[in-house]
Protein backbone atom coordinates (compact mmCIF):
# COMPACT_ATOMS: atom_id res chain seq x y z
CA UNK A 1 0.00 0.00 0.00
CA UNK A 2 1.54 3.07 -0.86
CA UNK A 3 1.08 6.89 -0.03
CA UNK A 4 2.48 9.59 -2.56
CA UNK A 5 3.11 13.32 -2.07
CA UNK A 6 2.84 15.48 -4.64
CA UNK A 7 4.73 18.89 -4.41
CA UNK A 8 2.55 22.04 -6.19
CA UNK A 9 4.38 25.37 -5.77
CA UNK A 10 3.86 25.91 -2.03
CA UNK A 11 0.92 23.72 -1.26
CA UNK A 12 1.28 19.81 -0.66
CA UNK A 13 -1.11 17.17 -2.04
CA UNK A 14 -1.04 13.55 -0.40
CA UNK A 15 -2.60 10.94 -2.20
CA UNK A 16 -3.11 7.94 0.85
CA UNK A 17 -5.15 4.35 0.02
CA UNK A 18 -6.97 3.20 2.66
CA UNK A 19 -10.53 2.29 3.86
CA UNK A 20 -13.75 4.42 3.44
CA UNK A 21 -17.32 3.54 3.76
CA UNK A 22 -16.17 -0.02 3.23
CA UNK A 23 -14.14 0.01 0.58
CA UNK A 24 -10.27 0.78 -0.15
CA UNK A 25 -9.88 4.12 -1.92
CA UNK A 26 -7.10 6.31 -2.85
CA UNK A 27 -8.09 9.33 -0.96
CA UNK A 28 -6.86 12.95 -2.00
CA UNK A 29 -5.77 15.72 0.53
CA UNK A 30 -4.84 19.17 -1.01
CA UNK A 31 -5.10 23.26 0.12
CA UNK A 32 -8.07 25.02 -1.27
CA UNK A 33 -7.29 24.85 -5.06
CA UNK A 34 -10.56 25.87 -7.75
CA UNK A 35 -8.66 24.11 -10.69
CA UNK A 36 -7.64 20.96 -8.78
CA UNK A 37 -11.36 20.66 -7.14
CA UNK A 38 -12.54 20.94 -11.38
CA UNK A 39 -10.01 18.05 -11.46
CA UNK A 40 -11.61 16.06 -8.85
CA UNK A 41 -14.94 16.80 -10.37
CA UNK A 42 -14.23 15.70 -13.96
CA UNK A 43 -13.46 12.44 -12.13
CA UNK A 44 -16.27 12.14 -10.59
CA UNK A 45 -14.67 12.04 -7.38
CA UNK A 46 -17.09 11.95 -4.45
CA UNK A 47 -16.00 14.78 -1.03
CA UNK A 48 -15.21 13.37 2.07
CA UNK A 49 -16.48 15.01 5.15
CA UNK A 50 -14.96 12.74 7.69
CA UNK A 51 -11.44 13.00 5.97
CA UNK A 52 -12.03 16.75 4.58
CA UNK A 53 -10.31 14.84 0.80
CA UNK A 54 -11.91 13.98 -2.28
CA UNK A 55 -11.49 9.93 -3.30
CA UNK A 56 -11.79 7.61 -5.84
CA UNK A 57 -12.48 3.90 -4.97
CA UNK A 58 -9.37 1.88 -6.11
CA UNK A 59 -11.14 -0.52 -7.82
CA UNK A 60 -11.88 1.80 -10.83
CA UNK A 61 -8.51 3.92 -10.61
CA UNK A 62 -5.41 2.51 -10.71
CA UNK A 63 -2.07 3.91 -8.73
CA UNK A 64 -0.10 4.60 -12.03
CA UNK A 65 -3.94 6.41 -13.52
CA UNK A 66 -4.12 8.46 -10.15
CA UNK A 67 -0.24 9.76 -11.34
CA UNK A 68 -1.03 10.27 -14.10
CA UNK A 69 -3.72 12.14 -13.78
CA UNK A 70 -2.09 14.53 -11.10
CA UNK A 71 1.09 14.86 -12.58
CA UNK A 72 -0.45 16.04 -15.69
CA UNK A 73 -2.57 18.55 -13.91
CA UNK A 74 0.33 19.75 -11.27
CA UNK A 75 2.83 19.42 -13.51
CA UNK A 76 5.06 18.19 -10.79
CA UNK A 77 6.99 14.86 -9.38
CA UNK A 78 5.31 12.58 -7.53
CA UNK A 79 7.87 11.46 -4.70
CA UNK A 80 7.35 8.29 -2.86
CA UNK A 81 6.46 9.43 0.66
CA UNK A 82 9.00 6.89 1.77
CA UNK A 83 11.44 8.79 0.50
CA UNK A 84 10.53 12.00 2.05
CA UNK A 85 13.01 13.00 5.28
CA UNK A 86 11.35 10.72 7.88
CA UNK A 87 9.51 13.07 11.39
CA UNK A 88 9.93 12.37 14.68
CA UNK A 89 6.26 10.13 14.47
CA UNK A 90 6.87 8.20 11.80
CA UNK A 91 8.12 4.52 11.47
CA UNK A 92 8.60 2.18 8.32
CA UNK A 93 5.36 0.57 7.78
CA UNK A 94 4.76 -2.15 6.14
CA UNK A 95 1.38 -2.98 3.46
CA UNK A 96 -1.51 -4.48 5.26
CA UNK A 97 -1.98 -7.85 4.23
CA UNK A 98 -5.41 -8.92 2.34
CA UNK A 99 -6.57 -10.76 5.79
CA UNK A 100 -5.95 -7.41 7.70
CA UNK A 101 -8.03 -5.56 5.07
CA UNK A 102 -10.54 -7.51 4.86
CA UNK A 103 -10.70 -7.26 8.61
CA UNK A 104 -10.47 -3.54 8.52
CA UNK A 105 -13.92 -3.44 6.80
CA UNK A 106 -15.51 -5.48 8.75
CA UNK A 107 -14.28 -3.24 11.52
CA UNK A 108 -15.82 -0.59 10.32
CA UNK A 109 -18.76 -1.93 9.59
CA UNK A 110 -19.06 -2.76 13.35
CA UNK A 111 -18.04 0.39 14.72
CA UNK A 112 -20.59 2.00 12.22
CA UNK A 113 -23.19 -0.32 13.53
CA UNK A 114 -22.39 0.72 16.94
CA UNK A 115 -23.45 3.78 16.50
CA UNK A 116 -20.13 5.67 16.74
CA UNK A 117 -19.10 8.83 15.29
CA UNK A 118 -17.41 9.68 11.83
CA UNK A 119 -14.68 11.34 13.72
CA UNK A 120 -14.36 7.85 16.22
CA UNK A 121 -14.63 5.52 12.76
CA UNK A 122 -11.40 7.78 11.47
CA UNK A 123 -9.57 7.40 14.83
CA UNK A 124 -10.41 3.81 15.86
CA UNK A 125 -9.33 3.01 12.28
CA UNK A 126 -6.37 4.65 11.85
CA UNK A 127 -4.83 3.80 15.12
CA UNK A 128 -5.41 -0.15 14.26
CA UNK A 129 -3.99 -0.01 10.43
CA UNK A 130 -0.86 1.88 12.42
CA UNK A 131 -0.63 -1.00 14.80
CA UNK A 132 -1.31 -4.11 12.14
CA UNK A 133 1.29 -2.52 9.58
CA UNK A 134 3.42 -2.88 12.51
CA UNK A 135 2.39 -6.99 12.24
CA UNK A 136 3.81 -10.11 9.72
CA UNK A 137 0.20 -11.17 10.00
CA UNK A 138 -3.25 -10.48 11.14
CA UNK A 139 -2.61 -12.75 14.29
CA UNK A 140 -1.27 -10.96 17.28
CA UNK A 141 -1.05 -11.08 21.50
CA UNK A 142 -1.37 -9.15 24.38
CA UNK A 143 2.43 -9.12 24.62
CA UNK A 144 2.49 -7.69 20.92
CA UNK A 145 -0.61 -4.96 21.73
CA UNK A 146 1.80 -4.20 25.04
CA UNK A 147 4.99 -3.75 23.22
CA UNK A 148 3.62 -1.32 20.71
CA UNK A 149 1.73 0.78 23.39
CA UNK A 150 5.61 0.81 25.23
CA UNK A 151 7.55 1.22 22.30
CA UNK A 152 5.83 3.35 19.52
CA UNK A 153 3.00 5.31 21.47
CA UNK A 154 4.26 5.96 24.62
CA UNK A 155 8.55 5.99 23.40
CA UNK A 156 7.23 8.89 20.94
CA UNK A 157 5.44 10.78 23.26
CA UNK A 158 1.57 10.05 21.89
CA UNK A 159 -0.87 11.62 24.62
CA UNK A 160 -2.39 9.27 27.10
CA UNK A 161 -5.61 10.21 25.37
CA UNK A 162 -4.74 9.01 22.05
CA UNK A 163 -3.18 5.87 24.11
CA UNK A 164 -6.36 5.25 25.61
CA UNK A 165 -7.95 5.30 22.08
CA UNK A 166 -6.05 2.64 20.79
CA UNK A 167 -6.91 0.17 23.69
CA UNK A 168 -10.14 0.85 23.07
CA UNK A 169 -10.08 0.45 19.88
CA UNK A 170 -7.81 -2.80 19.86
CA UNK A 171 -10.60 -4.29 22.05
CA UNK A 172 -13.45 -3.85 19.92
CA UNK A 173 -11.19 -4.62 17.11
CA UNK A 174 -10.59 -8.16 19.13
CA UNK A 175 -13.87 -8.71 19.85
CA UNK A 176 -14.63 -8.39 16.70
CA UNK A 177 -12.73 -11.25 15.33
CA UNK A 178 -13.55 -13.38 18.61
CA UNK A 179 -10.53 -13.01 20.33
CA UNK A 180 -12.39 -12.69 23.60
CA UNK A 181 -9.36 -14.01 25.62
CA UNK A 182 -8.95 -12.65 29.10
CA UNK A 183 -5.54 -11.35 28.22
CA UNK A 184 -6.99 -9.01 25.42
CA UNK A 185 -10.17 -8.06 27.25
CA UNK A 186 -7.73 -6.82 30.53
CA UNK A 187 -6.09 -4.89 28.63
CA UNK A 188 -5.18 -1.81 30.97
CA UNK A 189 -6.15 1.57 29.87
CA UNK A 190 -3.15 4.24 30.35
CA UNK A 191 -3.53 6.55 33.10
CA UNK A 192 -6.11 9.20 32.49
CA UNK A 193 -4.60 12.82 32.66
CA UNK A 194 -6.71 15.52 34.14
CA UNK A 195 -5.33 18.60 33.05
CA UNK A 196 -7.29 21.76 33.56
CA UNK A 197 -8.76 23.59 30.85
CA UNK A 198 -6.89 26.63 29.48
CA UNK A 199 -9.65 29.36 29.50
CA UNK A 200 -9.17 33.23 28.00
CA UNK A 201 -10.18 35.82 30.40
CA UNK A 202 -13.03 38.43 28.77
CA UNK A 203 -10.30 40.69 28.08
CA UNK A 204 -8.21 38.81 25.81
CA UNK A 205 -11.88 37.19 24.07
CA UNK A 206 -12.76 41.07 23.50
CA UNK A 207 -8.84 41.48 22.34
CA UNK A 208 -9.16 38.63 20.44
CA UNK A 209 -12.59 39.74 18.53
CA UNK A 210 -11.25 43.08 18.31
CA UNK A 211 -8.76 41.90 15.72
CA UNK A 212 -10.22 40.21 13.44
CA UNK A 213 -11.46 42.34 10.75
CA UNK A 214 -13.08 39.49 8.46
CA UNK A 215 -16.82 39.17 8.66
CA UNK A 216 -16.80 35.51 8.33
CA UNK A 217 -14.07 34.55 10.85
CA UNK A 218 -15.89 37.13 13.32
CA UNK A 219 -18.70 35.11 13.27
CA UNK A 220 -16.99 32.03 13.41
CA UNK A 221 -15.46 32.97 16.70
CA UNK A 222 -18.43 34.75 17.96
CA UNK A 223 -20.90 31.74 17.45
CA UNK A 224 -18.09 29.21 19.14
CA UNK A 225 -17.64 31.46 22.09
CA UNK A 226 -21.36 32.43 22.37
CA UNK A 227 -22.64 29.10 22.12
CA UNK A 228 -19.76 26.63 23.60
CA UNK A 229 -20.59 24.44 20.77
CA UNK A 230 -17.27 21.94 19.60
CA UNK A 231 -15.76 23.00 15.89
CA UNK A 232 -17.03 19.98 14.72
CA UNK A 233 -20.62 20.97 15.63
CA UNK A 234 -19.98 24.48 14.25
CA UNK A 235 -19.10 22.85 10.99
CA UNK A 236 -21.76 20.95 9.98
CA UNK A 237 -24.54 23.14 12.03
CA UNK A 238 -26.58 24.15 8.92
CA UNK A 239 -28.56 27.34 8.15
CA UNK A 240 -32.39 25.41 9.43
CA UNK A 241 -30.54 24.61 12.45
CA UNK A 242 -30.59 28.59 13.41
CA UNK A 243 -34.55 29.65 14.56
CA UNK A 244 -34.27 33.21 14.32
CA UNK A 245 -37.68 33.47 15.95
CA UNK A 246 -37.24 31.61 19.27
CA UNK A 247 -33.61 33.04 19.53
CA UNK A 248 -32.51 29.13 19.46
CA UNK A 249 -29.93 27.09 17.86
CA UNK A 250 -30.10 23.34 17.21
CA UNK A 251 -27.31 21.47 17.15
CA UNK A 252 -27.42 18.16 15.72
CA UNK A 253 -25.62 15.04 16.35
CA UNK A 254 -22.98 16.06 19.07
CA UNK A 255 -20.84 13.90 20.94
CA UNK A 256 -22.25 10.90 21.34
CA UNK A 257 -24.88 11.26 18.87
CA UNK A 258 -26.65 13.91 21.44
CA UNK A 259 -28.60 16.81 20.57
CA UNK A 260 -29.46 20.08 22.28
CA UNK A 261 -30.40 23.55 21.85
CA UNK A 262 -28.78 26.49 22.69
CA UNK A 263 -29.94 29.97 22.62
CA UNK A 264 -29.10 32.49 20.37
CA UNK A 265 -27.45 35.62 21.30
CA UNK A 266 -28.82 38.80 20.14
CA UNK A 267 -25.08 40.34 19.31
CA UNK A 268 -24.85 36.46 17.38
CA UNK A 269 -27.95 36.91 15.52
CA UNK A 270 -26.75 40.64 14.53
CA UNK A 271 -23.84 39.47 13.31
CA UNK A 272 -25.28 36.48 11.27
CA UNK A 273 -27.94 38.22 9.38
CA UNK A 274 -25.08 40.91 8.27
CA UNK A 275 -22.87 37.47 7.30
CA UNK A 276 -25.87 36.01 5.25
CA UNK A 277 -26.33 39.32 3.63
CA UNK A 278 -22.75 38.82 2.07
CA UNK A 279 -21.88 35.66 1.85
CA UNK A 280 -24.81 33.79 0.63
CA UNK A 281 -24.25 30.49 2.51
CA UNK A 282 -27.02 27.66 0.99
CA UNK A 283 -26.70 24.63 3.15
CA UNK A 284 -24.11 25.24 5.70
CA UNK A 285 -23.62 28.15 7.69
CA UNK A 286 -20.41 28.13 7.26
CA UNK A 287 -19.16 26.83 3.71
CA UNK A 288 -15.98 26.34 1.56
CA UNK A 289 -15.91 28.09 -1.84
CA UNK A 290 -17.52 24.83 -3.42
CA UNK A 291 -20.39 24.68 -0.62
CA UNK A 292 -19.03 22.13 1.36
CA UNK A 293 -18.60 22.64 5.23
CA UNK A 294 -15.77 25.02 6.32
CA UNK A 295 -12.49 23.59 6.86
CA UNK A 296 -11.53 22.35 10.42
CA UNK A 297 -7.94 23.70 10.14
CA UNK A 298 -9.15 26.97 8.33
CA UNK A 299 -11.22 27.91 11.65
CA UNK A 300 -7.87 27.01 13.80
CA UNK A 301 -5.66 29.19 11.58
CA UNK A 302 -8.44 31.87 12.05
CA UNK A 303 -7.90 31.83 15.84
CA UNK A 304 -3.84 31.27 15.97
CA UNK A 305 -3.19 34.11 13.53
CA UNK A 306 -5.72 36.40 15.58
CA UNK A 307 -4.69 35.21 18.91
CA UNK A 308 -0.90 36.12 17.78
CA UNK A 309 -2.36 39.63 16.89
CA UNK A 310 -4.21 40.61 20.28
CA UNK A 311 -1.11 39.66 22.04
CA UNK A 312 -2.46 36.26 23.48
CA UNK A 313 0.37 34.81 25.64
CA UNK A 314 -1.14 31.14 25.04
CA UNK A 315 -1.72 29.25 21.85
CA UNK A 316 -5.79 29.90 21.10
CA UNK A 317 -7.43 26.82 20.07
CA UNK A 318 -11.33 26.59 19.01
CA UNK A 319 -11.89 24.41 22.32
CA UNK A 320 -10.69 26.89 24.80
CA UNK A 321 -13.46 28.79 23.41
CA UNK A 322 -15.72 26.38 25.01
CA UNK A 323 -13.86 26.17 27.92
CA UNK A 324 -14.10 30.15 28.27
CA UNK A 325 -17.91 30.03 27.54
CA UNK A 326 -18.44 27.78 30.17
CA UNK A 327 -16.11 29.10 32.83
CA UNK A 328 -17.52 32.91 31.89
CA UNK A 329 -21.32 31.56 33.04
CA UNK A 330 -19.66 29.91 36.07
CA UNK A 331 -18.69 33.03 37.13
CA UNK A 332 -21.70 35.17 36.64
CA UNK A 333 -23.76 32.85 38.66
CA UNK A 334 -25.43 30.57 36.01
CA UNK A 335 -25.50 26.81 37.68
CA UNK A 336 -23.87 24.14 36.75
CA UNK A 337 -26.84 22.38 35.84
CA UNK A 338 -27.31 24.20 33.02
CA UNK A 339 -24.24 24.94 31.69
CA UNK A 340 -24.02 21.13 31.64
CA UNK A 341 -27.17 21.45 29.62
CA UNK A 342 -25.66 23.68 27.12
CA UNK A 343 -22.45 22.07 26.65
CA UNK A 344 -24.24 18.79 26.22
CA UNK A 345 -22.24 17.00 28.96
CA UNK A 346 -23.51 13.44 30.02
CA UNK A 347 -22.21 13.76 33.30
CA UNK A 348 -22.19 16.45 35.71
CA UNK A 349 -18.83 15.79 36.70
CA UNK A 350 -17.49 16.99 33.46
CA UNK A 351 -18.87 19.87 34.10
CA UNK A 352 -17.45 20.23 37.61
CA UNK A 353 -13.72 20.81 36.02
CA UNK A 354 -14.99 24.38 35.49
CA UNK A 355 -15.47 25.03 39.47
CA UNK A 356 -11.57 24.42 39.35
CA UNK A 357 -10.53 27.19 37.06
CA UNK A 358 -13.15 30.00 38.03
CA UNK A 359 -11.16 33.33 39.99
CA UNK A 360 -14.12 34.80 41.21
CA UNK A 361 -14.60 32.92 44.17
CA UNK A 362 -10.69 32.71 44.61
CA UNK A 363 -10.51 36.35 44.90
CA UNK A 364 -12.81 36.79 47.86
CA UNK A 365 -10.70 34.11 50.01
CA UNK A 366 -8.56 36.25 52.56
CA UNK A 367 -4.96 35.56 51.82
CA UNK A 368 -3.20 34.50 55.36
CA UNK A 369 0.05 37.04 54.43
CA UNK A 370 -2.14 40.37 54.04
CA UNK A 371 -3.76 39.57 57.11
CA UNK A 372 -0.61 40.34 59.21
CA UNK A 373 -0.91 43.95 59.14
Amino acid sequence: MCNFVVYMKQNVIQIRKLFHRGQLVWMMSFPYNKSLIGEMKKLRAKYSRTYTSWYLPCSDYSPEKVRRMMGAFAKSEFLDEANQPSSTDRTPEKNLTKEQEKNIIRFQTTIQAKGYSASTLKSYTNLVIKFLKTRNSAQFTHKDIEHYLVHHLQKKNYSNSTQRQFVSALKLYCEMLGMNEPEVSNLTYPKKKKPLPKVLSTAEIKALLGQITNLKHKTIVSMLYSTGMRRGELLHLRINDINHFQNTIHIKYGKGGKDRIVPLSNSLKDLLQKYYDQYKPKMFVFEGMEGEPYSASSVAQVLIKNGIKARIPIRVTPHMLRHSFATHLLESGVSLRHIQVLLGHHSSRTTEIYTKVTTGSLQKIPNPLDNLG
